[in-house]
């Protein structure tokens, strides 16, 4: 069985690398969040890191790399500077060798995720290990390729900081735990992630020093003035003209923007309602009893993190790879398949992604709530009914 997913895993590696190898074009680039990324870290290569969040200047750069001004892409560079600088090395290649780079580097890191996923959870590394074959298979990841996106970094971190939490490593955990912010919304998983470890004081003190360091870089590349205005910068730019569609979007924020009943009020009152409803849910987390059940409880959080962000698209659904190795790890317990609520959630986490096709994005939006509904269940059940502390 081993051999087979070997063969599997190799096979599609291979089938991945030819396409990348010879379809990428320009035309493919540019309609990438790859060219955002390379344009930021061309801007830094330069001398010019102030001006990453020059709109103009940034269509100017794009325009001069790709050789062509009949098209360009809309959206622009949103992130924090530290993203722009993992890409400096790419700056070194023409734009398209980049992209394949890249994404090569992109197919490894599913590679990671793989490896990670058999290693982590014993249940699927001693009776289903084809189930640490998903992240080839789930539709997000595969739209990260395809799109030049961050998401399976993000993954990663994510699953670093699970790991490093269920090994009681707090300091190493925090230091991981603060990289979140490489994309600034997914910021909201922090206080969950306090709740959850056992040493506060330890995981706070390595979300600081993380922070810090990230503080101390961003200013350098930025400078101060500019970094100060970065909050106005995201806020001014959360619209479809430049690339941050709510209409493509799975969260709270996104529903709320197209809900009948609330489609005429202004951005700032839908942001006041999206981040009291995320402090009530959070409110609800901090009533539990002390026994909280880790996984669902960080499978939760998870959750919360993409629901209530302003933004989050298709790719950055990759990040449900962490719960729904999760549950996967559950339906491993035996060799026989059984039709559980578990196996019901796995099923609805794999598909739900391909929900895109429908162009009704409420539908996703309700389902991941549905599925936050059912750990939060756990936890509660657990906390009510406690049989060991984590």
């Amino acid at each position: 069985m081993q051999l087979i997913f070997k063969i599997i895993v190799f096979c599609l590696f291979v089938t991945l690398f030819i396409s990348v190898i010879f379809i990428s074009n320009k035309d493919i680039i540019l309609g990438s969040d790859f060219l955002n990324h390379f344009v930021a870290a061309e801007i830094i290569r330069r001398g010019e890191g102030s001006r990453i969040y020059d709109i103009e200047y940034n269509y100017k750069v794009q325009a001069e790399i790709l050789e062509r001004n009949d098209l360009r892409n809309k959206n622009v560079f949103r992130p924090l500077p530290t993203i722009a600088i993992l890409f400096l090395p790419l700056t070194l290649f023409p734009v398209i060798d980049a992209f394949k780079i890249y994404t090569l580097l992109n197919l490894i890191l599913l590679g990671v995720l793989t490896f990670l996923g058999y290693k982590t959870f014993g249940n699927i590394k001693r009776n289903k290990p084809l189930f640490s074959f998903v992240p080839w298979l789930f539709y997000p990841g595969l739209i990260t390729l395809q799109m030049g996106q961050t998401s399976l970094i993000l993954t990663l971190i994510l699953f670093s900081v699970y790991i490093l939490m269920r090994k009681k490593k707090w300091l190493l955990a925090g230091l991981a735990a603060a990289l979140i912010v490489l994309k600034t919304q997914y910021i909201i998983i922090l206080p969950f992630l306090l709740l959850l470890s056992k040493n506060k004081k330890l995981f706070l003190l390595g979300v600081s020093l993380s922070f810090l360091c990230l503080l101390v870089l961003n200013i350098a590349v930025l400078g101060v003035g500019p970094f100060t205005r970065y909050p106005n910068f995201l806020l001014a730019t959360e619209t479809s003209i430049f690339g941050s569609d709510t209409g493509l979007s799975y969260t709270f924020y996104s529903f709320l923007r197209d809900s009948y009943l609330t489609r005429s009020l202004d951005k700032f009152p839908l942001i006041f309602i999206n981040f009291s409803a995320y402090a009530l849910v959070f409110y609800i987390f901090l009533k539990q009893k002390v026994n909280i059940l880790f996984e669902d409880g960080f499978s939760l959080a998870v959750l919360v993190m993409i629901f209530f962000s302003l933004h989050s698209l298709s790719f950055d659904l990759t990040m449900l790879l962490i719960p729904l190795f999760i549950l996967l790890n559950r339906v491993a317990k035996t060799d026989s398949f059984k039709i559980n609520q578990d196996t019901l959630f796995v099923a609805v986490l794999f598909f739900l992604p391909w929900l895109n096709y429908f162009k009704n994005y409420i539908y996703v939006e309700l389902i991941l709530a549905i599925v936050g509904i059912y750990f939060f269940s756990n936890i509660r059940q657990h906390s009510l009914n406690p049989k060991k502390p984590i």
